[in-house]
């Protein structure tokens, strides 16, 4: 039970820090280094949720 919690406390964590990082790409000018920066950490950190999102809920073996 406390990996599916961990893992549920894992997942708001990425989505509160997505949210934010996404308000932040979104003041600054497309083509800087600093916006495809900010891009590509949007893009790994929404790859880890959709790969905690796709995980089974309980850790093997289950």
């Amino acid at each position: 039970m406390s990996w599916s919690r961990s893992r549920d406390a894992r997942l708001a964590e990425l989505r509160q820090l997505l949210h934010e990082r996404s308000a932040t790409l979104a003041n600054l000018t497309p083509g800087t280094t600093a916006h495809t920066g900010l891009q590509n950490e949007c893009d790994a950190i929404y790859a880890e949720i959709k790969k905690l999102e796709n995980s089974a809920s309980c850790s093997p073996p289950c």
